[in-house]
């Protein structure tokens, strides 16, 4: 088990971004959606910049005929060399984040993670296993959030987490020691594994391409609430 050294601690509070962008996505966006049942829904979603390249997520969004608005938190990472952003989001929930592990050159996980809750941004360190296989087990030690502190977490956590392949995703487990476990999955990129983490299947994951113009994207999203089966979804600038 990693021990909490006072230098691993120390690295961690260097890891987070401090450097603020402007928001190229920020503003309101109209909302038009399919999630995996086939229900149609509609709505709007307000984009805010966090720390580059970071946001905020709010969806209001309402299904079908329903009258009642549905809200769901979100953060997001954007990528504006590719054109995509990726969105965790909670249901029900503020205990969820985005999370992205860098890639090695030989395709492994790096030994570092940055993630972001609605709360805050916290940071991950892997050691254990680190070579150029993504699956398995690794050691974990992490900082989390002072919002995330204030929901009753602990300031730093350590434990392990599992990591395992399954069909075009990787389901992740961390082990940490404080009640159930939290879950989350991942999809690979060129770069970086970039995922989301929740408590049980309150959490979800959309994948958006952004146009050139940045006035509309495009996105599929999946949640395990829908057995991550895929959702689609389309905004548009207001």
């Amino acid at each position: 088990m990693i021990r909490m050294a006072t230098l691993i601690i120390a690295l961690l509070a260097t890891a987070t971004v401090a450097s603020a962008q402007k928001g190229v996505l920020e503003g309101t966006w109209a909302v038009e959606g399919q999630t995996p049942k086939n229900v149609s829904y509609t709505g709007k979603l307000g984009i805010q910049p966090i720390n580059a390249p970071l946001y905020k997520l709010t969806w209001g969004v309402r299904y079908g005929d329903e009258a009642k608005n549905e809200v769901f938190p979100g953060t997001a990472l954007f990528n504006q060399r590719t054109g995509k952003m990726y969105a965790a989001y909670g249901i029900g929930t503020l205990r969820y984040g985005l999370i992205s592990y860098p890639l090695t050159d030989e395709g492994g996980l790096e030994g570092s993670a940055t993630w972001t809750s609605h709360n805050g941004g916290g940071a991950e360190l892997l050691g254990g296993k680190l070579d150029g296989d993504i699956e398995g087990t690794y050691e974990v030690v992490g900082r989390r959030s002072d919002g995330d502190v204030d929901q009753g977490t602990s300031k730093t956590y350590s434990g392990t987490l599992k990591i395992m392949k399954l069909r075009d995703y990787y389901r992740l487990e961390w082990y940490l020691g404080d009640g159930m476990p939290y879950t989350g999955f991942a999809y690979k990129t060129d770069t970086a594994l970039i995922g989301v983490w929740g408590i049980g299947g309150s959490y979800g994951l959309e994948i958006y391409t952004v146009d050139e113009d940045l006035q509309s994207a495009t996105s599929t999203w999946t949640s395990p609430s829908y057995d991550m089966k895929k959702g689609t979804e389309t905004i548009r600038r207001r």
